[in-house]
């Protein structure tokens, strides 16, 4: 019998933690170890015991709702090993004496094990450093797309197909659309043009570590002539993200590293304070909610004068961007930096999932072959 526990990220978007019995022992592995923001107690419901249990920790990637809880878990007792990529290792700075990390060399990768435990890793897309993990054990195998997606422009993936698997926890966050990711990717560039056809400047506020990145590239393909700024903090982290060349498809890194096409000098301060000329067309923000007093004040007068604020993830109840989309000044345009419900059914039309629980999104779905 299979004992598969979820601690978060089943049926709400963030805290994914998942906990999986793998030997007679009473002995578990998890899968991630996010925070819910939105909560007032926002960790995954782990006991001390059941930590005290787990002898692996696999990354997915460094996002706080999929990493965010790992100082806690070690406060409560964690000691087991953290498995993940040593990217996402760089990007969150974890600080512990016992890490595994994994090189992404050329795919497939070589089989891993690790006591009882086989395991298999790919590149997913979603950021630097994210990973699927396919994990089989003597009760049978668990595959963990992490937030995914295939179809990207800049970001490499590790295609998954053909794979067959017991249980599959599986990307949805973008559950609300059918659309794929070329499909979205148009809906976005159109519109920033409608913007521009009414003469408004755009503001995005993105993660500090991915998709940004990717839409700065599209953006200055889509639109050459346009005046595109970033943050500064935007650019500290652009910078350290191409620190590892495998997690980027080659001619967009290339093209990324290229100063006449990218160039990293920015005018803006890395508070916004100090920048009140509005000379751009499209700003980059590495603060996704908003949650920086001086960006709140520089962003709100800027909306005010006529920028347009346009939010391409999750909607954080009391932040800036909820407040400003409710009183009309702000759009939404979903990103594909995770998989669509179309996605969702594509990789499991490609692979052979027994049972698929979809997460990071608010519904509890379970399919069943």
């Amino acid at each position: 019998m299979r004992k598969l526990i979820f601690k978060g990220g089943y049926g709400e978007h963030g805290r994914s933690c998942f906990l999986v019995k793998y030997s007679a022992k009473d002995r578990y592995y998890m899968v991630d170890c996010g925070i819910m923001d939105t909560d007032e107690f926002p960790y995954p419901n782990l006991t001390r015991e059941e930590l005290g249990k787990v002898d692996y920790l696999f990354l997915t990637h460094c996002h706080k709702d999929h990493s965010g809880a790992i100082p806690y878990i070690i406060e409560k007792g964690f000691e087991g090993w953290i498995v993940a990529s040593s990217m996402s290792v760089l990007l969150e700075e974890i600080s512990y004496n016992k890490i595994i990390s994994l090189i992404i060399k050329e795919f497939p990768q070589t089989e891993i094990c690790l006591d009882t435990l086989k395991l298999q890793y790919g590149r997913s897309g979603h950021c630097p450093g994210s990973i699927w993990f396919y994990i089989e054990d003597q009760y049978g195998s668990c595959f963990f797309s992490g937030d995914y997606q295939a179809d990207t422009l800049l970001y490499a993936c590790d295609r998954v197909e053909y794979m067959h698997a017991d249980i599959g926890i599986l990307d949805c966050a973008h559950e609300q659309t059918l659309q794929n990711a070329m499909e979205l990717r148009e809906e976005f560039v159109q519109t920033i043009n409608n913007c521009f056809q009414k003469k408004q400047s755009v503001i995005l506020p993105v993660p500090r570590y991915g998709r940004g990145l990717e839409m700065l590239y599209l953006l200055k393909k889509a639109f050459p002539d346009a005046v595109v700024k970033m943050d500064t903090d935007f650019v500290i982290c652009g910078k350290k993200m191409l620190h590892e060349r495998c997690w980027y498809k080659e001619e967009a890194y290339m093209e990324l590293q290229q100063r006449q096409s990218f160039s990293w000098e920015t005018t803006i301060s890395t508070s916004l304070e100090k920048y009140h000329k509005m000379d751009f067309d499209i700003l980059l923000v590495a603060d996704t909610h908003i949650q920086k007093e001086s960006n709140q004040y520089y962003i709100r007068q800027a909306v005010d004068n006529g920028c347009v604020l346009i939010i391409t993830g999750r909607l954080k109840e009391g932040s800036l961007p909820m407040q400003l989309y409710k009183e009309g000044k702000a759009l939404r345009c979903v990103y594909p930096h995770h998989q669509s419900c179309g996605d969702l059914q594509v990789m499991m039309d490609s692979n052979d999932f027994h049972i698929a629980y979809p997460y990071h999104n608010p519904l509890k779905e379970i399919y069943v072959k």
